[in-house]
């Protein structure tokens, strides 16, 4: 179906990472559930914000960021992704 994971950082943030849909499977809400529930964990844990790196190319999925609540922010290089040119945060 689908996966993602939270997966801490130098900083002591959180990334949000791995996110992905089974091809066959897009269209029914299942990321919007996988990103909700991901938010919902971070606070029950006591997170504070949540980072992701993504492609400009994935246009739904920073589509579905945006809509919950992530915004862009400058990326800083050395970039730890080779195929990311976008980094959103979300304040939690």
């Amino acid at each position: 179906m689908g996966v993602v994971a939270l997966m801490p950082d130098e900083n002591e943030e959180y990334e949000l990472t791995k996110m992905a849909v089974d091809v066959e499977l897009r269209g029914q809400k299942i990321g919007q559930q996988l990103l909700a529930h991901s938010l919902d964990f971070a606070r029950n844990k006591g997170l504070k914000t949540l980072i992701l790196y993504s492609s400009r190319k994935l246009e739904n999925a920073i589509h579905l960021y945006r809509k919950y609540g992530f915004i862009e922010e400058p990326l800083q290089q050395p970039n730890p992704y080779r195929r990311a040119d976008i980094k959103m945060r979300i304040q939690l």
